[in-house]
Protein backbone atom coordinates (compact mmCIF):
# COMPACT_ATOMS: atom_id res chain seq x y z
CA UNK A 1 0.00 0.00 0.00
CA UNK A 2 2.73 2.62 -1.32
CA UNK A 3 -0.23 4.59 -2.76
CA UNK A 4 -2.09 6.89 -0.22
CA UNK A 5 -5.96 7.03 -0.71
CA UNK A 6 -7.41 11.14 -0.30
CA UNK A 7 -11.09 10.36 0.85
CA UNK A 8 -12.84 13.14 -0.97
CA UNK A 9 -14.69 15.37 0.91
CA UNK A 10 -18.04 16.50 0.88
CA UNK A 11 -19.18 20.33 1.20
CA UNK A 12 -17.31 23.60 1.33
CA UNK A 13 -13.86 23.90 0.61
CA UNK A 14 -11.56 24.66 3.59
CA UNK A 15 -9.94 28.40 3.71
CA UNK A 16 -6.76 28.56 3.77
CA UNK A 17 -7.15 29.78 7.40
CA UNK A 18 -8.87 27.12 8.39
CA UNK A 19 -6.13 25.04 6.95
CA UNK A 20 -3.34 26.44 8.94
CA UNK A 21 -5.42 26.70 12.44
CA UNK A 22 -5.75 22.97 11.61
CA UNK A 23 -1.59 22.54 11.03
CA UNK A 24 -1.38 24.58 14.36
CA UNK A 25 -3.84 22.89 16.52
CA UNK A 26 -1.61 19.21 15.29
CA UNK A 27 1.38 21.00 16.33
CA UNK A 28 -0.04 22.30 19.64
CA UNK A 29 -1.52 18.50 20.77
CA UNK A 30 1.97 17.10 19.98
CA UNK A 31 3.76 19.14 21.75
CA UNK A 32 0.84 19.17 24.84
CA UNK A 33 0.75 15.63 24.66
CA UNK A 34 4.79 15.22 24.94
CA UNK A 35 5.02 17.61 28.17
CA UNK A 36 2.75 15.64 29.47
CA UNK A 37 4.56 12.57 28.85
CA UNK A 38 7.33 14.27 30.61
CA UNK A 39 5.74 15.47 33.76
CA UNK A 40 3.93 11.81 34.23
CA UNK A 41 7.60 10.01 33.84
CA UNK A 42 8.53 12.39 36.40
CA UNK A 43 5.86 12.07 39.42
CA UNK A 44 6.60 7.93 38.28
CA UNK A 45 10.17 8.42 38.68
CA UNK A 46 9.66 10.41 42.03
CA UNK A 47 7.47 8.48 43.47
CA UNK A 48 9.36 5.20 42.69
CA UNK A 49 12.31 6.98 44.72
CA UNK A 50 9.80 7.49 47.63
CA UNK A 51 8.53 4.25 47.76
CA UNK A 52 12.17 3.02 47.35
CA UNK A 53 13.27 5.42 50.35
CA UNK A 54 16.23 6.88 49.18
CA UNK A 55 16.94 10.43 50.44
CA UNK A 56 19.28 11.34 47.30
CA UNK A 57 17.17 9.77 44.55
CA UNK A 58 14.36 11.35 46.13
CA UNK A 59 15.73 15.06 46.37
CA UNK A 60 17.28 14.45 42.50
CA UNK A 61 13.77 13.48 41.57
CA UNK A 62 11.85 15.59 43.35
CA UNK A 63 14.14 18.92 41.72
CA UNK A 64 13.54 17.23 38.36
CA UNK A 65 9.86 16.93 38.32
CA UNK A 66 8.99 20.52 40.43
CA UNK A 67 11.28 21.57 37.67
CA UNK A 68 9.37 20.12 34.22
CA UNK A 69 6.12 20.89 36.17
CA UNK A 70 6.60 24.41 36.84
CA UNK A 71 7.82 25.20 33.13
CA UNK A 72 5.05 23.60 31.66
CA UNK A 73 2.89 25.93 33.64
CA UNK A 74 4.35 28.74 32.42
CA UNK A 75 4.25 27.78 29.11
CA UNK A 76 0.61 27.10 28.95
CA UNK A 77 0.60 23.40 29.10
CA UNK A 78 -1.10 22.88 32.58
CA UNK A 79 -3.03 25.50 34.36
CA UNK A 80 -0.76 27.60 36.56
CA UNK A 81 -2.59 26.84 39.39
CA UNK A 82 -2.49 23.27 39.00
CA UNK A 83 0.72 23.15 38.56
CA UNK A 84 1.16 24.52 41.72
CA UNK A 85 -1.14 22.37 43.18
CA UNK A 86 1.08 19.35 41.90
CA UNK A 87 4.36 20.92 43.28
CA UNK A 88 2.89 21.41 46.61
CA UNK A 89 1.37 17.87 46.87
CA UNK A 90 4.45 16.27 45.25
CA UNK A 91 6.81 18.72 48.32
CA UNK A 92 4.51 17.08 50.98
CA UNK A 93 5.30 13.41 49.51
CA UNK A 94 9.04 13.53 49.36
CA UNK A 95 8.80 15.36 53.02
CA UNK A 96 7.58 12.52 54.42
CA UNK A 97 11.41 10.41 53.26
CA UNK A 98 13.30 13.79 53.49
CA UNK A 99 12.12 14.91 57.29
CA UNK A 100 12.05 11.10 58.73
CA UNK A 101 14.43 10.86 61.57
CA UNK A 102 16.42 7.80 61.40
Amino acid sequence: MAEEVKKKRKGPKKSPSVKKRERQNIKRRLRNRWWKGRIKAAKKALFDAIESGNKEQVEKCLREAVSIIQRAGQNGIIHPRKAARDVSRLYEKANQILLKVS
